[in-house]
This record gives structure tokens, sequence and C-alpha cells, in this order.
């Protein structure tokens, strides 16, 4: 039971994860469209590659945070959204 509540939990944060780089790639086309500048552009690319670098980051947390959550047996699957470290699942604990 435990390790089905973890894919799904992996499986909704890899879904928001492709959401945000796919938005980020959007928003750099209508930049680089918008104008004619090559610095502009340049920096548009830039800040794509930081918000995807930053969506993959979020993913491999929220996953490791998934399984902090079946090793330690918490009842409450709220790590996708809240950062534990290992002291706070060692203390909550039940």
């Amino acid at each position: 039971m435990e390790t089905a509540k973890e894919k799904a939990a992996n499986i909704a944060a890899s879904a928001k994860s492709g959401m945000e780089k796919t938005k980020a790639i959007l928003e750099e086309k209508a930049e680089r469209m918008s104008t004619r500048d090559p610095l502009k552009k340049e920096m548009a690319t830039e800040k794509k590659d930081d918000k995807k670098t930053a969506a993959e980051l979020n993913k491999r947390e929220a996953m490791d945070q998934n399984a902090t959550a079946r090793i330690f047996g918490m009842g409450r699957w709220r790590f996708v959204e809240k950062r534990m470290d290992y002291t706070e699942a060692k203390t909550t604990r039940t």
C-alpha cells in the first residue's frame, strides 16, 4: 500500500515537473519572438534553462521526500508540498 502511494506521489511530481518545463519552453519562445535583440534572446534561453533545471530539482526533491515518507511510515503524504529533513521525520514518526 505504501509503495502505491509513493508511486502516485512520484507520478504527480513528475507531471508537475513536465508542466513547468513545458511552460518554460513556451515562455522562452514568446520572449524570443517578441524581440530582435540577440542579447535578450540569449537571456530568454538562459532563463528557460534555469527554470527547467529548477523543475527537475523540485521533482527529485519531492521523490526523495516521498521515499522518506515510505521508509518512516508517515501517515500523511504531504511531502510533495512540504520539505522535511531526517530529524523532523524521525521525531514525527508514530
